[in-house]
C-alpha cells in the first residue's frame, strides 16, 4: 500500500512540473487562457463602475480628478474634509467638478475630464462665527480670486427686489458652484413673501430670480379669470407685450389646495415662469433665468 502511495504521488508531482513547465511556455508567448479570463472580467468590472458614474470612455477618472484639485491647492487628502467628485458634462465637454474644505476655506474646481487640466478654481474664506440670521457671515476673496463676497451678493438681490435689510428677515446667503461656474444662493422674506436668488459670484449679476408670496382659497362658486387675463397680469409683471415675447403658454391647474395658472413665455434670452390666482389675477410666485 505504501509503495503504491508513494508512486502516486511521485506521478503527480512529475505532472505537476511538466505542467509548470508548459505554463511556463504559454507564459512566453502570450496570457494563459485563465489570465486572459482574468483580465476580461477586470476590464468588464471597469467598464460597470463607469457606467454607474456616468461617466464616459476615454475620462481620467475621479482619482486622477481629485488628485490634481488637491496638488493645485498644495494640499494631500489628509488635510482636508467634505471631499466630493462628481462627473458632469456641459456645452458638450466632460468635466469633474471637485468641491473640499480646509481650515476654514472652501475649495471649488472644475477639472477637464479629458486631460485632468484645471478649467476653473476658486476658493471661499468662511468666517465661522458670524452669524448667518443676522447677514453678518462674510466671504473674503483669497488673493487671485475674485469673488464679490457674501455682503455684496446679498445687497444685488435687495437691491433687483427693491427692498432695503430693514424690511426683510430670515436672510441666506450661500457660495456654491452650480453648473460650471461659482454662485452665491440668496435666499429672504418679506412679509409672507419668498425670495430666491442666484447672483454670479464673480460679477454680482443676477442670474436667476424667484418670488412666492401666499394666496387666499376663492370662495366656492367663484369664476376664474380666464387665460387671456392671466397671461396679460404676466406679461404686465414683466414689463413686456406679447408681440415682445416668444413660445407664451397658459395653463390651468390645481396645485396646494387651489387653483392657477401657469404662465411660462421666453424674451431678450430669459425666460419667465408665472403662477397667478385662477380667481383674482394675483401673482403667486415667479421666476426669471438668463438663457444666454
Amino acid at each position: 500500500m505504501k509503495r503504491k502511495l508513494i508512486v502516486g504521488l511521485l506521478l503527480l508531482s512529475s505532472l505537476a512540473i511538466a505542467g509548470g513547465c508548459a505554463g511556463g511556455d504559454v507564459a512566453g508567448e502570450g496570457l494563459s487562457p485563465e489570465m486572459g479570463s482574468a483580465a476580461g472580467e477586470n476590464g468588464a468590472a471597469s467598464a460597470e463602475a463607469a457606467a454607474q458614474t456616468g461617466e464616459s470612455a476615454g475620462v481620467i477618472g475621479q482619482e486622477a480628478a481629485r488628485a490634481a484639485a488637491l496638488e493645485h491647492a498644495g494640499l494631500d487628502e489628509s488635510q482636508v474634509s467634505r471631499l466630493e467628485v462628481e462627473y458632469a458634462q456641459a456645452d458638450g465637454q466632460q468635466l469633474y467638478e471637485v468641491e473640499f474644505y480646509a481650515g476654514n476655506r472652501r475649495y471649488g474646481y472644475e477639472i477637464d475630464g479629458s486631460t485632468g487640466a484645471i478649467r476653473s478654481s476658486g476658493q471661499e474664506v468662511k468666517d465661522n462665527s458670524a452669524s448667518r440670521e443676522q447677514g453678518s457671515a462674510t466671504a473674503q476673496p483669497v488673493s487671485g480670486n475674485s469673488v464679490i463676497g457674501r455682503d455684496a451678493a446679498g445687497a444685488a438681490a435687495l437691491q433687483h427686489a427693491g427692498l432695503v435689510r430693514s424690511q426683510i428677515s430670515r436672510l441666506e446667503v450661500e457660495l456654491d458652484y452650480e453648473k460650471g461656474r461659482q454662485i452665491y444662493e440668496v435666499e429672504f422674506y418679506c412679509g409672507e413673501a419668498e425670495y430666491d436668488y442666484e447672483i454670479d459670484a464673480f460679477t454680482g449679476a443676477v442670474i436667476a430670480y424667484e418670488y412666492e408670496t401666499k394666496a387666499a382659497v376663492a370662495a366656492k362658486g367663484e369664476r376664474v379669470i380666464g387665460k387671456d387675463a392671466a397671461g396679460t397680469a404676466a406679461l404686465e409683471h414683466a414689463g413686456l407685450s406679447e408681440s415682445q415675447v416668444s413660445r407664451l403658454k397658459v395653463e390651468l391647474d390645481f396645485e396646494r389646495g387651489r387653483q392657477i395658472y401657469e404662465v411660462e413665455f421666453h424674451s431678450g434670452g430669459r425666460e419667465y415662469e408665472y403662477e397667478i390666482c385662477a380667481y383674482t389675477g394675483t401673482i403667486l410666485s415667479y421666476e426669471v433665468e438668463n438663457r444666454s
